[in-house]
């Protein structure tokens, strides 16, 4: 008898916390479409944690990153469109670098993508911003499937070191978000983390979700 009310109660309690999650989910898509067109700006600091180039007596001891950070609206196959493009050297763990990006428009059911790339050939930031923008959804896949042929046809000698996406639903107004971008390359670790936040402009009690 007691197992039969313990299983009871927590059906029940499953059955609330659906209910309940359904509910925030519909709240969230209703706040999001309400606030598409509004304006905001994109903050994000970088931490490094582990640089990429500090293992062997060779390494350079120092990340030259080029940091990009795009838009997307619902077609992911259109072009997105560039909040953040920056080339900054790391060269000491716990060192950090904050971007803002320009004001721009929200996009009804839109994302946040994350490009981090460790330059070790000639190209400079100009040179590999619009590779990345047009061709932005073959170098994920490419990345995800650990295709290092297509990467190597993009980007050279340079290393792809995250590609990752937050759905704009989950950005909350003023509210810091986490990514991190983490791996290893040719035997050496590399950890970075990655806050960004988003705020409305006019009006800080308004959510995107």
């Amino acid at each position: 008898m007691r197992f039969i009310l313990l299983f009871s109660a927590l059906l029940l309690t499953g059955s609330c916390a659906g209910w309940k999650n359904a509910k925030l989910q519909k709240r969230n898509e209703k706040l999001q479409q309400k606030n598409a067109g509004s304006k905001t700006k994109l903050s994000v600091a970088v931490t490094v944690e582990n640089l990429a180039e500090d293992l062997s007596i060779f390494a350079t001891h120092n990340d030259e990153i080029v940091f990009l950070v795009y838009e997307f609206g619902p077609d992911t196959n259109a072009v997105p469109s560039l909040l953040i493009s920056e080339y900054q050297v790391f060269d000491s763990i716990g060192e950090k670098k904050e971007f803002v990006s320009d004001s721009f428009a929200l996009l009804a059911n839109g994302q946040l993508d994350f490009v981090m790339l460790e330059i070790d050939g000639n190209k400079n930031l100009e040179q590999i911003e619009p590779i990345v923008r047009l061709n932005l959804q073959k170098i994920k896949r490419a990345y995800e499937t650990n295709n290092d042929s297509i990467l190597t046809v993009f980007f050279g000698d340079d290393d792809v070191l995250g590609v990752d996406y937050a759905p704009l639903s989950t950005a909350e107004n003023g509210k810091e978000n986490e990514i991190i971008v983490s791996g290893v390359h040719f035997f050496d670790k590399y950890y970075y983390r990655l806050e960004y936040s988003l705020l409305l402009s006019g009006n800080k009690e308004r959510h995107l979700n």
